[in-house]
């Protein structure tokens, strides 16, 4: 599924700019690699839904797992006298069994931990693992595909970008980047309505169905990260704009919630509200992250009442059932804990913000503007002479400095 894709990447990423474990950042670029070559439309921009678990096996009949799982008969024959190193790295054995005498790849041991076990050089076991790698896409080109679920959904669309902008944010990979903007374009072009809401769904150059509540928090989301990134406040502008109308069609005065679906749509018996995290998070929790986001860009305090209302609304759920509400959490982290700006401005903000991008960090916003704004966070704050660091906490900022290792000096300074 894209989803599970798109998160693995931005945990993966996140991990890898917390520890620098190389066997994170392979993580992630194998995992793009495939969502590339797998769930991407290269003319439009557009991600893929996903690939079926089954497809027909050598005996002709539809299996779960029949294209990625092997022999160890068939591994013998591709790999010769590689198998047993194979076997062991991949774990060929009861632990990697799945059923009908056919395995999974699955590993236990970074390669580093890996060569060293089998006393071999890096350098050696990641060229025979690329050799590996090329001997089974070869077999596997002559086994009958997955189907595939050629639609793209607004919302894992967004967060397939999100993973791409985190992986960037980690590694700097210019063409991850890239794409996330092409994907933004994508759904932008493709999907939005004469009335500025979205559609849903995009299938065969059509789009339909009105979009939901996750499709409008989770593109929120990706606007404002592009903005920690690029340092355009029009990213904020948009997401403003998306956000008023989230509250103009979603939002349910009575609960202190939004519902899942649009009072545009046709009427229904009962319309959802969607709270618990899932296989992606809450589009609740998503839309009170955005809204506390954004009144730090605007100071619009109706915004962080709202997120605040929403989180002690559900505090009794939370103490009780806190697995369920793990995005609520991160939010109530937020909101407990010292949260602090870090603003760049100027002509070297994007500079500002790829150097600082690259460190892991948690209860920061990033954001930036090269170009003068009325955004609350930027007003007044940009010269056109001199690039600057605000560095801000409780809304209220230090004298600016120069540099990202003077700033990182004033985050991590107690008081």
């Amino acid at each position: 599924m894209l989803y599970d894709n798109a998160q693995l990447v931005s945990l993966y990423a996140n991990a890898y700019k917390l520890t620098t474990n190389k066997c994170f950042k392979k993580v992630v670029e194998e995992t793009l690699d495939f969502v590339l070559e797998e769930l991407y439309d290269n003319t439009t921009g557009g991600f893929y839904s996903a690939l079926d678990a089954d497809s027909i096996n050598a005996q002709g009949n539809l299996e779960e797992g029949a294209y990625y799982t092997w022999t160890k008969e068939e591994l013998k024959q591709i790999l010769g006298d590689d198998f047993d190193l194979f076997a062991n790295l991949y774990n060929i054995n009861p632990y990697g069994y799945w059923e009908h005498d056919k395995y999974v790849l699955i590993r236990q041991h970074t390669d580093e931990h890996f060569a060293g076990l089998h006393h071999l050089q890096s350098d050696e076991l990641n060229n025979r693992r690329k050799q590996w790698q090329t001997l089974l896409k070869n077999t596997q080109r002559n086994r009958q595909r997955p189907a595939l679920d050629d639609k793209s959904l607004t919302a894992w669309n967004a967060l397939m970008i999100q993973g791409f902008l985190d992986a960037y944010k980690a590694l700097g990979t210019e063409r991850y980047l890239d794409t996330a903007k092409k994907g933004i374009d994508f759904i932008f072009k493709h999907l939005k309505r004469d009335d500025g809401g979205f559609y849903r769904s995009y299938k065969v150059g059509k789009a339909h169905i009105n979009a939901y509540l996750d499709d409008y928090a989770l593109l929120i989301q990706v606007l404002l990260e592009m903005n920690s990134i690029d340092a355009d406040p029009h990213w904020i502008t948009k997401a403003k704009a998306l956000a008023d109308y989230t509250i103009k069609h979603f939002y349910d005065t009575a609960s202190g919630f939004f519902y899942f679906t649009s009072d545009t749509d046709s009427r229904l018996f009962h319309r959802k509200i969607d709270l618990t995290d899932d296989v992606i998070p809450s589009s609740n929790a998503v839309m009170a992250h955005n809204l506390f986001k954004l009144s730090h860009y605007s100071d619009q305090t109706d915004f962080e009442n709202m997120a605040l209302s929403m989180l002690n609304k559900l505090s009794d759920k939370i103490k009780q059932y806190p697995t369920s509400f793990m995005y609520w959490l991160i939010l109530g982290q937020h909101i407990s804990q010292p949260y602090t700006e870090f603003v760049a401005t100027g002509k070297e903000a994007q500079a500002f913000l790829k150097d600082i991008n690259s460190h892991f960090y948690t209860n920061v916003l990033f954001a930036g503007s090269t170009q003068h704004s009325d955004e609350a966070l930027f007003k007044n704050r940009v010269s056109d002479d001199t690039s600057q660091i605000f560095i801000c906490k409780n809304r209220t900022c230090l004298l600016p400095v120069n540099t990202v290792a003077e700033a990182i000096a004033l985050m991590n300074k107690k008081g």
